[in-house]
């Protein structure tokens, strides 16, 4: 799989979500090196451009590939998230 060196800026740190979460300088670096899974998620209007529980499969690492956004055209502010539950879970 390829991608651009901008993915990366989506690690975020648990503080930036969790008032008590640790920094990004805090986090173990072995959760990010190695496999994972890819998930192609093909959204539907049910899922109102959410990432739902039923797109996760069970992986210890997932990269999920949206299709949302092109770097090639101007910013689309529709793009793909994650729902609420889907956090929670993720967590």
């Amino acid at each position: 799989m390829n991608t651009t060196l901008h993915l990366s800026t989506h690690t975020d740190a648990p503080s930036h979500f969790l008032a008590e979460g640790k920094s990004i300088d805090l986090v173990d670096l072995d959760k990010y090196i190695g496999r994972c899974q890819t998930v192609e998620v093909n959204l539907t209007k049910a899922d109102n451009g959410l990432i739902q529980p039923h797109h996760l499969p069970e992986a210890p690492r997932i990269l999920f590939s949206t299709s949302s956004f092109n770097y090639q055209q101007p910013f689309n502010p529709n793009f793909v998230t994650f729902g609420h539950e889907t956090c929670k879970l993720l967590l």
